[in-house]
């Protein structure tokens, strides 16, 4: 890397010659970076202000080794008042905001010197001309917006019904066409309040949001998620093996062994391809020993570690419990195809919280399954096709589905 560095370092140093900042400040605590949307320009103005203490924090007691340690903290953040910023390339009909405050809750135009609190990002926005108009439209379920620049301005949005009770009220921009659209579930009489933020302007409107008529229709009997994962997986030429679980019943084996044929693919139960996790799987740098502290190196971390006996829920304690799903490993991509009552993996996998939906007797229903995709749930970079449903006939036409992605 620092080869590399050296290579190139003095071509970068040549061309940053010719360039010069858009930016004159007078405290290089003071960064900033530059975004563009349509004509728009968007400075962020960070205070990176830090005034290390002359004395340390603390000194330890509690180690040996680190007694004659003394301890700072990484910095102490401060303000800066009185900043000179001064934009060299503004033009004479652009307006100028900045959007400043912690909470950012402050809009005002631009002064020739700014206060930051500590840590404090301002945003200053270079507008190609002043706001002059701001309509809006509501159409079926649909409320849209127009400033009438090619900006992106800050806007604030407050729905009621016909009883005259706030539905949303919410904060948005519009897009870099200086257009705003979005889609609220409403119907009948309907009321909205779009306010542009820099100037105050208003625009307000009643519209009828018609009820649908089209009517609801039925879910088709399998749904697939990340087809576009599932369908590159299957192209790769990577191992895939396919896997039924430990108490599947002869027809979800059957079902794997077609896949599995069909694919070209190895199949096995899933006994002979997990492997339950060795705990703790996170150790402290260094344990006292016989009154000394010594490192804990990689063999006796790996002499430690014992298969778990039982699961736990981790809740960010300092303790780290065997829990799902990296309770179980495996060294394959694997295709998991059965119920949630006929495989451990399947169940764990589904406790995880990693996939869109979870099936069991009674969703998605009886004869009804997914196809889904799951991202290195028992081994980094080995990803999980999983093929389920309520009972048999579902995974059967699920796995049915699978095939037609190919």
């Amino acid at each position: 890397m620092e080869a590399f560095v050296d290579r190139h370092l003095p071509a970068v140093i040549e061309a940053m010659k010719g360039v010069s900042s858009e930016i004159e400040r007078n405290d290089r605590d003071i960064i900033w970076g530059k975004w563009v949307a349509g004509d728009a320009r968007y400075y962020c103005l960070i205070n990176d202000r830090q005034t290390p203490p002359s004395e340390p924090d603390f000194v330890p007691d509690f180690i040996e080794a680190l007694k004659n340690t003394r301890v700072f903290r990484a910095c102490y953040w401060g303000e800066a008042k009185g900043m000179k910023v001064k934009f060299k390339n503004l033009k004479k009909n652009e307006a100028v905001y900045v959007i400043e405050g912690k909470d950012w809750a402050k809009i005002n135009r631009l002064s020739d010197q700014l206060d930051f609190a500590p840590t404090e990002m301002k945003i200053v926005c270079i507008l190609p001309s002043p706001i002059k108009k701001l309509t809006a439209e509501g159409k079926g379920t649909t409320l849209s917006a127009k400033i009438h620049l090619r900006a992106a301005v800050p806007l604030e949005v407050v729905i009621t019904d016909a009883a005259g009770q706030e539905r949303y009220r919410l904060h948005r921009s519009t897009n870099a066409a200086g257009e705003y659209q979005e889609t609220f579930p409403v119907l009948g009489k309907t009321r909205a309040q779009i306010t542009e933020l820099f100037t105050g302007k208003q625009a307000k409107l009643e519209w009828d949001a018609p009820v649908p008529g089209q009517p609801l229709r039925p879910a088709a009997d399998v749904q697939v998620f990340d087809e576009s994962a599932i369908r590159a997986l299957l192209k790769s030429g990577q191992r895939v093996v396919v896997v039924f679980g430990d108490s599947a019943s002869g027809e979800e084996k059957a079902i794997a062994r077609e896949l599995a044929a069909k694919l070209k693919l190895e199949v096995k139960d899933e006994t002979a391809i997990r492997r339950k996790g060795r705990y703790p799987k996170v150790f402290p740098a260094i344990r006292e020993v016989a009154g000394k502290w010594q490192d804990l190196t990689i063999e006796v971390r790996d002499k430690e570690r014992k298969e778990w006996d039982k699961l736990a829920n981790w809740v960010g304690d300092p303790s780290y419990p065997p829990s799902l799903p990296d309770a179980f490993e495996a060294d394959d991509h694997l295709m998991l195809v059965g119920t949630d009552k006929s495989s451990t993996l399947i169940q764990a996998l589904q406790r995880a919280s990693m996939l869109m939906r979870v099936a069991n007797d009674y969703f998605p229903g009886k004869g009804r399954g997914f196809v889904q995709y799951a991202w290195s749930p028992f081994a980094l970079e080995k990803d999980v096709i999983l093929i389920t449903g309520s009972d048999a006939a579902g995974v059967r036409k699920a796995a049915e589905k699978l095939l037609s992605l190919r």
